[in-house]
């Protein structure tokens, strides 16, 4: 339902990168995956930074709509006066046309994944009634396979290196809430030493005749 319900997204952007041509269109896209990379990295950090509320679904829906939001509008608003301008770079017909609309679909599907997936995140989303329509998954599960490819798509382009990697961000966002969730994503190396420090405590505290034992 969620998949079918992206791809019919994507197919009304096909006749909005047909109408905005190739170079418009990819500049739109461009702009689309580094606001997803970038809220969904900030997220993690505004998150930590705020104990009190930072595992709260709605805050968090909230942090990456408004972030996503607020980042392509930057981004588009410099891409439309200082890059784009008034030259649009002009290629031939039909390569203009089939790739305007493939990526006027990528475009589409990916800000409608986006969405849900943060939608997904929200509390509501996760109510039994809501499982039992989506078969046992979650709506942020669903949703999250072409959001985790761009945000891998983005970090290893631009070599970014970070202790938590997109995709486990995404993978922990999609679990908030959830009972079992930890308060806060550590890193790898950090869990390491979280469950190396509690062994090294369990044993001072055994007393000599437990470990005689």
């Amino acid at each position: 339902m969620v998949t079918a319900f992206a791809i019919l997204i994507g197919a009304v952007f096909v006749f909005v990168g047909l109408k905005k041509r190739f170079f418009v269109i990819w500049a739109m896209l461009f702009n689309l995956i580094v606001s997803v990379y970038l809220s969904v990295m900030l997220v993690h950090v505004i998150s930590k930074s705020t104990p009190d509320i930072g595992t709260n679904g709605y805050f968090l829906a909230a942090c990456l709509l408004v972030l996503a939001a607020l980042f392509y509008a930057i981004f588009h608003i410099i891409v439309k006066f200082y890059v784009i301008g008034s030259n649009v770079i002009e290629f031939p017909v039909l390569f203009d046309r089939i790739g305007a609309g493939v990526l006027g679909f990528v475009f589409g599907y990916l800000a409608c994944c986006f969405v849900l997936f943060a939608l997904g995140v929200m509390p509501i989303a996760k109510h039994e009634f809501m499982t039992n329509v989506l078969k046992k998954d979650t709506l942020a599960s669903l949703a999250s396979p072409p959001v985790k490819r761009a945000c891998s798509f983005t970090g290893h382009a631009t070599r970014q290196c970070y202790p938590v990697k997109s995709g486990e961000i995404i993978d922990w966002l999609t679990t908030v809430g959830d009972r079992q969730q930890k308060p806060e994503l550590e890193s790898g190396s950090a869990r390491d030493d979280i469950a190396e420090e509690l062994a090294e405590v369990e044993m001072e505290d055994r007393s000599p005749e437990e470990t005689d034992e």
